[in-house]
């Protein structure tokens, strides 16, 4: 896995799973990232591997338990064209309600109807 790859799959995990992550450390070698809950110190690391591609994801002591998230900061307009382009292609008259309706019975969390339109 890369990083990019890696990038996108914490965050995708971090919206499926209600939690908002924020970057601690973003550099070359490594990428750790915290819950953005104030009071809970949860955190996730990955360091590059001597092959200067693949990424390893350190392990966690603990789980992630703070509460989930009905508006997640993480899921932007970019995502949400992402989780939805399958569904576009297949019907391209596709209308804000339906989507709405998939990304909630999908993932759970609730946008504003203009991150639609911009998707």
């Amino acid at each position: 896995m890369d990083k990019k790859q890696w990038a996108q799959a914490i965050r995708d995990s971090g919206i499926q799973e209600g939690f908002a992550l924020l970057k601690v450390k973003n550099d070359k070698v490594r990428h750790v990232e915290k819950c953005k809950h104030i009071e809970y110190s949860w955190r996730i690391h990955a360091v590059r591997l001597a092959d200067r591609v693949t990424w390893q994801v350190k392990p966690l002591s603990r789980l992630h338990v703070c509460e989930t998230l009905q508006v997640n900061s993480m899921a932007s307009h970019p995502w949400v064209a992402s989780q939805l382009v399958f569904y576009y292609k297949a019907n391209p008259a596709l209308k804000v309600i339906s989507m709405q309706e998939l990304l909630m019975e999908r993932f759970g969390i609730e946008f504003p109807q203009h991150t639609y339109r911009k998707a």
